[in-house]
């Protein structure tokens, strides 16, 4: 979205080879995950290194020598992971021979498959919702023109490098941790979080100094320039974010070691958080800050969530199941009404949709209210109640294919005549237009009404109003887009 006409054919052609080279990073990510798996961590780190080194030589190759554009910059990509893929494959050859696959083993076991996809679809929502995100700021990052663009990238490509050892580090102990929890050994999934951690801060002070240090020549390296606007911006971007880059490292190493001990529900949280929070910040930082806006926009969004999980601790640190304390009995009593509110709409099968609804509830609250603080109201633009909408709508249809599976789903459509089913199809998109559009529509016709009293009586007259408009409708919004998406959700799975 948003990408300029100069720069549409371009990207055309640099995801086309991307794409086909789709399954290449399926390969490899395959292979490193089995070395890791059986507790050879460092030949996936290392091979992953010599393939981002041999992508930039492969960039400068084909963009500067054969003079292949963009076009040679995607090969590229994709001839480094194959090769990355053949170290792997060679490998495993030479030293697990245990590790050869046999036609014996395509043979698949219900509990297996099932293992594999619990663990595997988290993995993949968390990736997916992290990605999703980033594409949502560069829709953002493509209204700023070509220079602003092509420092982006450049300074992307330079972050991606840098944060290789995260990567690996975060990969491993996830793994490490499966390992160890699995065998019954906790204490040394503390100790090797602590490790990892430090190991993690460790990088983060020197990544910090080379952005202040050589920062400008890799930008210009990987950029093929010294244009003295690209150069500024994309070596603005790295100096900023690697000032919180020991952020970004506890998050992600912690992250995947929930993961690895079992904890699917935590890290997706978390990718979900990181999602809301680039869509209101490429809403609103973008808008108003252009490009200093994107520059902010991880930073915070790492503090922020860093924030959550450190409230999280704080407050469930002291919890007791023989002597609760007040603030325990009144955070479980509203808590509980939640739960109860949501198992009468939907029954008492559907309690796993329950967290999601709450968290739902509780950021279309606080964003509605948040103009109380002379803040804009996120949910004042079209942009995130567009994306909470489309949320609501993945999980209204999940919710029905996974009550009754995706056969009984499809033939819904048809019920109770075949030539309704064009109407049933529409209504998948209907129902979270509506609740996009209700949202959006109170939202901003109440902020309206107020800045208008704020300007006819700027003194004591919309005090009163603003009890009304600005928390008992913005709580009554909330209220009214969790429950239609309850009810929604039990309509989908009748």
């Amino acid at each position: 979205m948003h990408v300029p006409a100069e720069q549409k054919e371009m990207a055309y052609t640099y995801i086309s080879i991307l794409v086909l080279g789709m399954f290449v990073t399926l390969a490899y990510n395959m292979c490193a995950n089995v070395l890791r798996a059986i507790g050879d961590s460092m030949t996936p780190l290392i091979f992953l290194i010599l393939a981002a080194v041999l992508n930039v030589i492969l960039d400068y190759v084909c963009i500067l020598v054969f003079s292949m554009g963009v076009g040679g910059a995607a090969a590229a990509t994709v001839i480094s992971q194959v090769v990355s893929v053949a170290l792997c494959v060679i490998h495993i050859k030479r030293h697990f021979p245990i590790l050869q696959v046999e036609r014996r083993h395509f043979k698949l076991e219900k509990s297996e498959v099932r293992t594999m996809l619990s663990g595997g679809l988290s993995m993949g929502m968390m990736s997916s919702l992290v990605n999703l995100g980033t594409l949502i700021l560069q829709t953002g990052i493509n209204t700023l023109g070509t220079s602003v663009i092509v420092a982006h990238t450049a300074a992307r490509k330079v972050f991606e490098i840098w944060g290789l050892p995260v990567t690996v580090l975060g990969a491993t102990m996830a793994t490490y941790s499966g390992q160890n929890y699995g065998a019954g050994k906790y204490d040394r999934i503390t100790s090797g979080l602590k490790a990892a951690l430090m190991l993690g801060c460790g990088w983060a002070v020197m990544v910090m100094i080379m952005a202040y240090t050589i920062s400008t020549c890799l930008v210009g390296f990987i950029a093929s320039t010294q244009n003295a606007e690209i150069l500024y911006w994309g070596t603005t971007y790295l100096r900023v974010d690697m000032l919180f880059e020991m952020v970004c490292v506890w998050i992600v190493i912690l992250r995947n070691t929930m993961q690895g001990v079992g904890d699917y529900k935590t890290p997706i949280f978390s990718s979900f958080l990181e999602l809301a929070c680039k869509i209101v910040f490429t809403a609103l930082f973008v808008r108003y800050f252009g490009y200093w806006g994107v520059i902010w926009t991880e930073p915070v969004t790492w503090i922020i969530m860093a924030v959550v999980v450190l409230l999280c601790v704080i407050f469930v640190r002291n919890l007791s199941v023989e002597n609760p304390g007040k603030a325990q009995l009144l955070l479980e009593s509203a808590i509980g009404k939640g739960v109860d509110f949501f198992e009468d709409v939907m029954g008492k099968e559907n309690r796993r949709y329950i967290p999601y609804l709450i968290t739902v509830l509780i950021y279309i609250g606080i964003a509605n209210i948040i103009g109380l603080f002379g803040f804009k109201p996120p949910t004042k633009d079209l942009n995130v109640t567009i994306a909470l909408a489309v949320m609501s709508m993945c999980l209204i249809e999940y919710s029905g294919i996974h009550k009754n599976g995706l056969k009984h789903w499809v033939k819904h459509f048809a019920k109770p005549v075949p030539f309704v089913a064009p109407i049933m199809v529409l209504e998948i998109v209907i129902r979270p237009l509506s609740l996009c559009m209700r949202l959006f529509g109170n939202v901003l016709g109440a902020f309206v009404i107020m800045e208008l009293l704020k300007i006819v009586a700027p003194a004591i007259i919309p005090i009163p109003f603003s009890f009304y408009f600005d928390i008992f409708d913005g709580f009554l919004q909330a209220y009214v887009f969790v429950f239609l998406t309850a009810l929604f959700m039990n309509e989908e799975q009748e």
